[in-house]
């Protein structure tokens, strides 16, 4: 899976999701983690953060993980999300 942002905007990206984080901002929360909404820059991502701590963290983030493979393997069908892959292995980017 490859990415088809850039090296800076995968940094500004990154910045973003890390001030979101914790804030009130979420899309939407679930079990796994929040969903925050990147609309910037004539680019609207979806970007999907685990929650918790050590173990439970940890955890939700191998799902995100599976969820990535799967999103990989359903790529060559026209219905399904674009994934650009997991940023800095932690955040899914749909």
């Amino acid at each position: 899976m490859s990415w088809a942002l850039s090296e800076i905007n995968k940094a500004e990206i990154a910045a973003w999701v890390e001030r979101q984080h914790g804030t009130p901002s979420a899309h939407a929360r679930g079990y796994q983690g929040q969903v925050y909404l990147y609309d910037e820059r004539g680019r609207r991502l979806i970007i999907k953060v685990a929650n918790g701590r050590g173990l439970i963290r940890w955890l939700r983030q191998q799902m995100l993980r599976r969820e990535a493979r799967v999103y990989e393997r359903l790529s060559g069908f026209r219905t399904a999300p674009q994934c650009h892959g997991l940023l800095q292995g932690r955040y899914l980017v749909l």
